[in-house]
């Protein structure tokens, strides 16, 4: 038999098999990773633009990377789901026992003044006691309370802060619910100028949002003061 009269040809068949499996080889799809979408229209924007400058505010403050607070998909999950509880806010992935007591009182406070609900009565600085000797609920406010009647004594947000093994975003956020009923004089934290700069603004943008605030306060105003203020503004009666 003879090949080469037959018209085959080694080569010919050799070179055509390789083409064929790259052929092949560029026709396999490129497998892709999922990538995580909220369902379109179900988070709230406002609470999500607030939860964004809460979070760029403490990135800051700490010096961290913005998905070192919360990741994305944490920010989504969070207006979605809507957790009231410090209990909920562990089912919202990202946030682990250390998150929920770092962070879970702002968190649940910003949703729930969202909402427009009381607060919970348990709050993350409860949360070891509790866990530990599981002692039973304490008094409704009990941490916002306690940081109140610290501040009475004459110690300064950053001396609550320390001595309680929290931020001050923390208990500033403990003390603008005191400032909003009127127990506290908003002149006793904050500084006259500093304060009517933020009055100004609200008025001048029409909004009681502190996402819109920060983005263009944010360098004079730490998000605690800013939520100080609107509390001060939007919520107590004013004269």
């Amino acid at each position: 038999f003879n090949a080469c009269a037959s018209g085959f040809s080694v080569k010919t068949y050799l070179d055509a098999n390789a083409k064929a499996s790259i052929e092949k080889i560029q026709l396999k799809k490129e497998v892709k990773f999922p990538v995580y979408n909220p369902v379109s229209g179900s988070a709230n924007t406002s609470l999500l633009q607030e939860i964004k400058a809460w979070r760029n505010a403490r990135a800051e403050e700490e010096d961290l990377p913005l998905y070192m607070v919360l990741p994305q998909k944490t920010l989504y999950e969070l207006v979605e789901k809507m957790p009231v509880t410090l209990k909920q806010l562990k089912d919202i992935s990202g946030f682990g026992k250390k998150k929920v007591l770092k962070y879970g009182d702002e968190i649940i406070a910003m949703i729930c003044s969202h909402l427009d609900v009381e607060l919970p009565e348990v709050s993350a600085a409860d949360l070891p006691l509790i866990e530990r000797e599981r002692k039973p609920k304490p008094e409704k406010g009990q941490t916002q309370k306690l940081s109140l009647a610290m501040f009475k004594e004459g110690k300064t947000i950053e001396q609550i802060a320390k001595e309680r093994s929290l931020t001050t975003s923390t208990i500033g956020g403990h003390l603008a619910r005191f400032v909003a009923s009127g127990d506290i004089d908003i002149l006793k934290i904050i500084t006259p100028e500093k304060l009517q700069v933020a009055i100004d603004y609200f008025k001048t943008a029409g909004t009681a949002s502190i996402s819109g605030a920060m983005a263009t306060q944010g360098n004079q105003f730490a998000y605690w003061e800013m939520r100080m203020v609107q509390a001060y503004l939007f919520t107590s009666p004013q004269e």
